[in-house]
């Protein structure tokens, strides 16, 4: 596991290593999810539930996520197409 350092308080983000599979450069925090592949990870369930019981942001690694796995700062700069899978989530229509 890997501990991120954004919000000082040894949260672990389990899904930091699926994301170090892409060498990209386009992350909010080094241990976050890839920004271009957030579309792809909110389709995982495995990981959007982590990110919840976990508390920390797929894409920047802050703490007070919503059912999505996403805080309200990121939330909020969601594309249409990301947006309308987070609404899943939040709705509870997103597969188990």
């Amino acid at each position: 596991m890997l501990r991120f350092s954004w919000v000082g308080e040894g949260y672990l983000c389990p899904w930091a290593e699926i994301g170090r599979l892409f060498l990209v450069d386009d992350r909010l925090n080094p241990e976050g999810v890839p920004r271009h592949q957030l579309t792809f990870f909110l389709t995982q369930a495995r990981v959007v539930r982590s990110a919840v019981q976990r508390d920390c942001c797929l894409l920047c690694c802050d703490p007070k996520v919503n059912e999505a796995g996403l805080c309200h700062i990121c939330f909020a700069y969601l594309t249409d197409e990301e947006y309308k899978l987070a609404e899943h989530w939040i709705t509870g229509v997103m597969p188990e």
